[in-house]
């Protein structure tokens, strides 16, 4: 354990065998007084959520990445985040190295990352804005070794100290947390993504659609022309029709006309619930390029977003930490914009070549 004889150390505390382990960012002026993590303000306000969801301090293991309090209570003294990129002290790294021993000897279910620099030291991952509530695999070092871990990050309460709103996005969190703390593995979404299909495939996809009852679509405009689009008749189906591939046409234009023909038959059907994310621009897009007209029920994950939140974000990126189990996705694969509309889409992003 590394020893900085002019400072007071925090020391962890908590059961060393519990299902939950909270990791800090470093001791603030309260927890140096006293020598234990998370009794300050921030700390009380933690927990007072996390008993909410049946998630008790005293059967959770409490630490911090750093153990002694930062000079003026600023972590840069120690790790500096810049452009995606973190920027370790020497004597971070010593901290960080300590913490993977000590964690070590844990063995739960759920590894609470409090912050981002905790979720830099359990994911090498940074953005925790981003990437609260995502379930991730976090990685503990030893000795040579290494062991996988479950980590989910949230939000530091010291923010919500300032900010109110943030409370409820920490304690959503929490609920997750409690969820995930009754078994150690990532039970991530599992989804069927048809990425590059036939001609063939995107017919009998299409056809599944044409028979449910509800479908999402989304597309992708370059150029003022639709690069792709998306469908999903479940969360677990779906597939991204392409209609260029390297500057080049995907399909022939025979294929492509019935191809939109089947697109059409979907939207244009009355009996069918169409979802999409900004779905006013998707259909607007459609009716204005080729005539498609989306005839009965439309339903907008946006704007019932703003509805209900109205203020949190409407990204799908936030609705999706919301409401699934999908982490984080939007640094992942080929990014494409839509021209006239503020969001990307989910099921493309996903799809890696």
């Amino acid at each position: 354990m590394l020893v900085n004889p002019t400072k007071r150390l925090c020391y962890p505390d908590g059961p060393i065998d519990a299902k939950v382990v909270f990791v800090g960012e470093a001791p603030g002026t309260e927890e140096e007084r006293v020598g234990r993590g998370f009794v300050g303000a921030s700390g009380q306000l933690l927990f007072k959520l996390a008993a909410g969801h049946g998630i008790m301090r005293a059967e959770c293991y409490v630490t911090n990445v750093v153990k002694e309090r930062p000079k003026e209570n600023d972590i840069g003294h120690f790790i500096q985040f810049k452009m995606g990129s973190a920027y370790p002290t020497l004597w971070y790294e010593q901290y960080e190295k300590d913490l993977h021993e000590e964690l070590w000897k844990t063995h739960a279910n759920v590894y609470v990352a409090v912050g981002g620099v905790a979720l830099y030291a359990l994911t090498r991952q940074s953005a925790i804005s981003k990437r609260r509530g995502s379930i991730l695999e976090g990685i503990l070092r030893h000795n040579g070794e290494t062991r996988s871990i479950k980590v989910i990050p949230i939000i530091h309460p010291a923010a919500a100290l300032r900010q109110y709103n943030i409370i409820n996005l920490i304690s959503i969190d929490l609920k997750r947390i409690a969820e995930e703390s009754h078994y150690p593995e990532l039970r991530l979404p599992a989804r069927n993504i048809i990425i590059k299909p036939s001609f063939l495939d995107s017919l009998s996809f299409l056809q599944q659609c044409k028979e449910s009852r509800i479908v999402a679509f989304d597309i992708e405009v370059m150029r003022e022309e639709v690069s792709c689009i998306s469908f999903a008749y479940t969360p677990a189906e779906v597939i991204s029709i392409p209609f260029t591939t390297n500057g080049r046409d995907y399909f022939t234009p025979e294929q492509e006309a019935t191809i939109w023909k089947a697109i059409s038959s979907i939207i244009e059907d009355p009996n069918i619930i169409k979802v999409g994310q900004n779905i006013v621009f998707d259909t607007t897009f459609l009716f204005r390029k080729y005539g498609i007209s989306p005839q009965g029920t439309l339903e907008d994950t946006m704007i019932a977003q703003a509805i209900m939140y109205p203020d949190y974000p409407k990204g799908l990126d936030f609705i999706t930490s919301m409401y699934t189990k999908e982490p984080y996705y939007k640094d992942e694969g080929k990014k494409h914009f839509k021209i006239g509309g503020p969001e990307d889409n989910f099921w493309i992003y996903n799809a890696k070549d």
